[in-house]
């Protein structure tokens, strides 16, 4: 059942992609600077949403 539906917020989970860290390693395609204003606008856009999504990086729906 859909969140607004029982008059809950949106809700929404986040996956930022490999990142270029010591942890992600040299090889990742994405820098800090690319990756960190990507979730913030992926949640901006996600509050006109309601309900539950799984998001990439690119505010795509991942599939279950």
């Amino acid at each position: 059942m859909p969140l607004a539906l029982l008059g809950l917020p949106s809700a929404g989970g986040d996956g930022p992609g490999w990142i270029r860290t010591e942890l992600g390693g040299a090889d990742a395609p994405l820098t800090i600077e690319e990756t960190i204003p990507r979730p913030v606008n992926v949640l901006l856009d996600k509050r006109q949403r309601p309900g539950l999504e799984y998001l990439d990086y690119r505010g795509r729906t991942v599939p279950r």
